[in-house]
């Protein structure tokens, strides 16, 4: 089937691979785009996706073997890596069913689908989380030693997991019952990104004002008090880092769509790889900040490969006889 230059591809037209182009430009731009998509940025992502399972799983068992020495506010930390890790299989799986089809070109499952937005909804409230825990440590050092576990971490993470699940079930149960309302679950889920936002930008505010008062006090009554203040400082900053790339990453491609039906494009398909390019490089930045800044993380991390002994390896925080 032949084109002339000013061809325009249709939403309307029957051709599968049409559904995976953007409507509406000319074949060349058409080629290009594609043959950008397929060649780089599907491997691309598919790489991404691989490293951030792969780092957000060692994390997971880096934290694990830490045992005694273990923060309380790295259980919020390993729910965060959770969610990234999900997201990089569900990425995968996306990446790999659409380089394995013939039209490069596959049609939208919903598995995928709610699976994702409860990726999404997961690592937002997950970071609402631990931007509170931040603000609590550096605010009120004395109270948060006394009174925050890892159980108290670990409840914490769970009801941000639970949030996250009714809200997906909620949207499922509406897209069903009210199909042609579908845009209110789309609505509610803006909400839920905006409310996560403001109690983010709250509490680095409220941290960052605390972050001025303790300096003009220097707490001078306890050194012991000096020390710990300056460790949750520091796990303060390296969620500040997350957050960073949160904003460089995340937040844009959570703000696509929203800017691409405001100009017109009623398909996401095939924007879809960028977006999700994006959100799988924020997944694989999260674990190498939290190794990088975390010395605890590190040496767990070169423990699980170096054996402290020739005979066998000493889990972090063991006491050896």
């Amino acid at each position: 089937m032949a084109f002339s230059p000013n061809t325009t591809f249709s939403e309307t037209s029957p051709l599968p691979y049409l559904a995976c182009l953007v409507p509406g430009k000319s074949v060349e731009l058409q080629e290009k785009l594609r043959n950008i998509t397929n060649s780089v940025i599907l491997p691309l992502h598919l790489l991404m996706a691989s490293l951030s399972f792969l780092s957000n799983l060692l994390l997971l068992v880096a934290v694990a073997r830490m045992k005694t020495r273990q923060h309380p506010s790295l259980k919020l930390l390993c729910s965060l890596a959770i969610s990234d890790l999900l997201w990089a299989v569900v990425g995968f799986s996306r990446g790999m069913r659409k380089a394995t089809d013939i039209h490069l070109c596959p049609t939208k499952r919903e598995e995928y689908t709610y699976t994702s937005m409860l990726c999404l909804f997961a690592t937002m409230s997950n970071l609402a989380a631990i931007s509170r825990d931040r603000y609590r440590a550096v605010r009120r050092p004395r109270w948060y030693r006394a009174h925050m576990t890892k159980s108290r971490a670990l409840k914490e993470a769970i009801v941000s997991w639970s949030a996250s699940l009714t809200l997906v079930i909620l949207v499922f149960v509406s897209s069903r019952l009210l199909p042609e309302k579908r845009f209110l679950a789309h609505i509610v889920g803006v909400i839920f990104y905006f409310f996560c936002l403001i109690i983010i930008i709250t509490c680095y505010a409220g941290i960052f004002v605390s972050n001025r008062r303790h300096n003009k006090h220097m707490f001078q009554k306890e050194m012991q008090s000096l020390a710990a203040l300056k460790r949750e400082k520091k796990l303060a900053w390296t969620i500040g880092f997350i957050l960073l790339a949160l904003g460089i990453t995340f937040l844009p491609a959570l703000a696509s769509p929203i800017v691409l039906i405001t100009m017109g494009y009623r398909g996401l398909a095939p924007f879809r790889p960028f977006i999700m390019v994006l959100i799988t490089f924020n997944g694989l930045i999260n674990p190498l900040i939290n190794c990088g800044r975390n010395d605890a993380i590190r040496r767990s991390i070169r423990d699980l490969f170096v054996c402290r002994r020739a005979t066998r390896c000493v889990p972090t925080g063991a006491v050896v006889p």
